[in-house]
């Protein structure tokens, strides 16, 4: 992992962000500066914005320009930090100086004589620095710690007028090029910055030194209005004799040096690691643009990122955690909301789940929450239009892109269990993690696909095959053949479930193994694909033969498929049917509805033949079919049963049915599921009514009473 360190850049080979030619300007105003007197440059610019870059760069060219130039140019980064008092103020930048000229050669100059001169005058500062307003406390300490400094470094005729004077002599007659840059003057308490500003202009303002003072032009404005009790931008202008401040980053220079930087993180990832350039794109320019200003924003947004990343990059969309890593870090107010209101963002609705379909108040109370935050409602808007979609069906003139299956596919955090992942950072919150899905997608064999499917719950079995049809385009063209195999085995397996998991279940089997078929390139392919299912020697398979048929219009399906093909599709589908039908009464369980629709507009000479030889078996048969002809409606708050009377009276007459009922004892009544059971009452209540098309339900409910149905 790459922690990206808020480090400052060394040389100008290392700038990223266009500030070459700013720090040259600034090295060239200090170099070429002829004035021998205490120069102060101010470098300001807000906190974040690269002053320290800028200030290494224009010393590096310094030093260059140097070298042509007799190379007498000294350059102290001193440190104002950990001080005890003024007076050890005084003694670290003269300590410092001392260092930076004693180390160096210099021709035609005594450094150990010019090096005695500082440290005497240091010295004597602190006496003098303290003598004129005495606090008996402070004096007592400062004499202590002096008295050996005064009796061998003063003699009767040291002064500090006199000390001074010759050290001023001797900095005119080296010529050299004293530059002091002390950096950061913000981060320093209030009391200290007024110190450092006292230290230039009362103590250091010294021949052929330069300072070069890096700052928060405002924050340090505040601090000597507070401190000092004067106006702080008159105080600042008479230190400060050269200003530069420094440019805004352009735009495009930030944005490019985060792409550059984020590829780099991407690139450090696990290599199994996945994204869409579009959809990132635009996660970029909605969610993350208008949060950075600055390259220490880029670092903490992508710091935050690289960690989260690589824990949680299998379990959530890259590009959504990227989008809530920035403002989780830029805006932590905006963040914190998103993270209290699940409702709105998921699904749409307040957090009384009441929704606000149809009109705005919904946004109108998201608005009014973010003015009362103090969060940029047009940002927020384009971030929330962005990553989740049920929020920005509410929000005006966004365009609603992505629907449920792609949105599991990429898994977005606007699904509501990889939102509560994200926002719990526990892998507990996830129902399945990716990661297993994955596994069954490309390694598990039929067997223990359906040894770990049979062991989710109904919840987690429905969550895997919702999550499997939005992942069907990844799965190898090598293992749909057994996915497909597997599916189609599933269909049995949830008879024992109440019938609304099995009906639920099913229906997404079923979606799962059409969208396999319609993946495939050609219609003669899907109906190729048909026809091998139909030869599975499986009542389920051609179930689902018969449900995706039927329901998709037979006549539109085998549209534009050579003849011989969709003969070859009804041959095995009758042939099959009539081959199960031996030993499987199809009339007796209503999941065999679509076979026998599918069957009868396919065949119905051979339909018919079996449907009547069921009949000669048992009366029983009869009324389950009449039951399989009856549709339901809703007519006000119930619902009603209707029959296709032209279905069942090819075969018998509602006299005939009408008799086989009165004549069913209890035992014979237990065949029939409840649902049954009302529709058969529900019939003999229509034919001993006058009105055929209509009746009460207490009619109804009596004829169950007498049958025992309460």
């Amino acid at each position: 992992m790459n922690i990206y360190l808020d480090k400052p850049i060394t040389t100008i080979d290392d700038d990223l962000l266009g500030r070459k030619a700013f720090a040259k300007n600034l090295a060239q105003a200090i170099f070429d500066n002829k004035n021998l007197d205490s120069y102060v440059v101010g470098l300001y610019g807000s906190w974040g914005m690269g002053k320290t870059s800028v200030a290494n760069m224009a010393l590096n060219i310094i030093e260059e320009m140097s070298k042509s130039d007799g190379n007498n140019t000294v350059i102290v980064k001193f440190s104002p930090w950990n001080y005890d008092d003024k007076n050890h103020l005084i003694s670290l930048l003269f300590s410092a100086l001392r260092n930076e000229i004693s180390e160096r050669h210099f021709e035609k100059i005594n450094v150990k004589e010019l090096s005695k001169s500082l440290r005497e005058y240091a010295s004597i500062c602190d006496f003098g620095y303290i003598c004129p307003e005495p606090k008996w406390g402070i004096v007592f300490t400062a004499i202590k710690h002096s008295l050996y400094l005064m009796s061998k470094v003063l003699d009767s005729t040291s002064t500090l007028s006199a000390v001074k004077k010759k050290l001023e002599k001797q900095l005119q007659e080296s010529r050299l090029k004293i530059i002091v840059f002390i950096d950061d003057i913000e981060r320093l308490t209030n009391s200290q910055i007024l110190d450092v500003f006292q230290l230039v202009k009362q103590v250091g303002d010294l021949p052929s030194i330069t300072y070069l003072l890096s700052m928060d032009k405002d924050i340090v404005i505040n601090a000597l209005t507070e401190v000092h009790g004067i106006n702080g931008n008159e105080y600042l202008e008479k230190i400060v004799q050269v200003p530069f401040s420094l440019p805004n980053i352009h735009a495009s220079k930030l944005k490019n040096l985060f792409r550059s930087n984020l590829e780099s993180v991407l690139d450090g990832l696990n290599k199994d690691i996945s994204y869409q350039e579009d959809y990132l794109n635009r996660v970029i320019y909605m969610c993350v643009y208008p949060y950075i200003c600055d390259l220490r924003d880029i670092n903490r947004v992508l710091n935050v990122f690289e960690f989260k990343c690589s824990v949680m990059y299998k379990d959530v969309s890259l590009e959504d955690l990227l989008a809530i890593c920035t403002i989780e870090v830029m805006n932590p107010v905006f963040y914190r909301w998103i993270s209290e209101n699940k409702d709105a963002v998921c699904y749409g609705v307040s957090k009384s789940r009441i929704s606000f379909s149809g009109d705005d108040e919904l946004i109108k109370n998201i608005d009014s929450e973010f003015n009362d935050l103090g969060i940029d409602k047009v940002k927020a808007h384009d971030f929330l239009a962005c990553i989740f979609p049920e929020i920005a069906k509410k929000l005006p003139g966004y365009y609603i892109h992505p629907n449920d299956s792609a949105l599991r596919m990429k898994m977005s955090i606007a699904l509501p269990e990889r939102y509560d992942y994200v926002f719990s950072f526990d892998l507990d919150s996830l129902v399945i993690p990716r990661g297993m899905i994955n596994e069954c997608i490309n390694k598990y064999d039929s067997i223990k696909i359906k040894e770990y499917l049979l062991s989710l719950d109904d919840d987690k079995c429905k969550y895997f095959l919702n999550e499997l049809c939005s992942l069907l385009e990844n799965i190898p063209d090598d293992r749909k053949e057994l996915f497909l195999s597997c599916l189609y085995d599933l269909e049995f397996t949830f008879d024992n479930n109440s019938r609304q998991i099995r009906d639920s279940i099913v229906r997404l089997v079923d979606e799962a193994i059409n969208i396999f078929i319609q993946n495939l390139r050609t219609k003669n392919e899907r109906i190729d694909e048909y026809i091998k299912i139909c030869k599975k020697d499986n009542v389920e398979a051609l179930r689902f033969i018969a449900r995706n048929l039927y329901n998709n219009s037979v006549s539109e399906i085998f549209r534009n498929v050579n003849k011989e093909k969709e003969n070859d599709f009804r041959i095995a589908f009758v042939e099959n049917v009539i081959k199960l039908g031996e030993s499987i009464n199809f009339l007796n369980d209503d999941k065999n509805l679509y076979i026998m629709l599918l069957w009868e507009s396919i065949d119905n000479k051979s339909y018919d033949s079996y449907v009547k030889a069921r009949f000669e078996e048992s009366d029983i048969n009869k009324l389950k079919y009449l039951c399989s002809c009856a549709s339901e409606w809703i007519g006000g708050a119930r619902i009603k049963w209707q029959f296709d009377r032209n279905h069942y009276r090819r075969f018998f007459s509602d006299d005939e049915a009408y008799s086989i009922i009165n004549l069913l004892n209890v035992e014979e009544m237990k065949q029939f599921s409840e649902q049954e059971r009302y529709k058969l009452a529900t019939f003999a209540a229509l034919y001993e009514s006058d009105d055929k098309e209509n009746v009460d339900d207490n009619e109804i409910y009596a004829i169950l009473h007498e049958w025992g149905d309460g």
